[in-house]
């Protein structure tokens, strides 16, 4: 964030910068929106790229894995953003095809995105597959669909908020776009969906 000192002026004006570096054309990561938001949350949103330095290397084979874990209904109703407020039922992951200098070394960009067990009963994905053009970005939305809580559960104020988490595995390939010769085409990923169901 920087900050615009202007002589005399009442109140300070600032200006946001947000950008990303992938190491390849085609990228994902977890949505964030472009908002105006308090110093100290675009504080921390600076600091954590950071921790990816410290991140241990894959082992040959393993893929890297994209947690989204969805708020618990008596934690999102805590929220007044909006966008913080819907994650106990939609979590998003942005997929982005950056635009190069030398427009001819861009490849086309495609994904697919499918569970690792056929019809997934608690999520669902807007955008399971797509092509993502140069300097472009898609937002890929997965729903969360909790089943009916146990009437049992809604009426014994005891046992209100009993339940246990669920855990769903999405595969995530992205397929083309510019990388350095070496780099393994397509990039397998793993989306993990993890909520909290209401049963017992």
């Amino acid at each position: 964030m920087l900050l615009i000192d202007i002589p005399n002026q009442i109140k300070p004006k600032s200006v946001y910068l947000r950008g990303q570096a992938h190491e390849r054309q085609l990228s994902v990561r977890v949505f964030e929106p472009f908002d105006w938001r308090p110093v100290e949350e675009l504080q921390k949103n600076y600091e954590k790229p950071l921790e990816l330095l410290n991140a241990p290397t894959l082992a040959s084979g393993e893929k890297k894995r994209i947690l989204l874990q969805y708020l618990r209904d008596e934690e999102a109703i805590n929220f007044e953003y909006k966008f913080k407020a819907d994650q106990n039922r939609i979590r998003q992951i942005a997929i982005s095809s950056c635009r190069l200098t030398d427009i001819k070394m861009e490849k086309p960009c495609s994904y697919e995105i499918a569970p690792k067990v056929a019809n997934d009963p608690y999520f669902e994905c807007d955008q399971p597959k797509g092509a993502v053009p140069g300097g472009t970005e898609t937002v890929c939305s997965f729903k969360f669909k909790p089943p009916q809580v146990d009437p049992l559960l809604k009426d014994i104020g005891a046992l209100k908020g009993l339940g246990q988490w669920v855990e769903s595995v999405w595969d995530l390939k992205l397929q083309g776009g510019y990388f350095e010769a070496g780099q393994p085409d397509p990039q397998q990923i793993e989306v993990v969906l993890r909520a909290y169901v209401q049963q017992i």
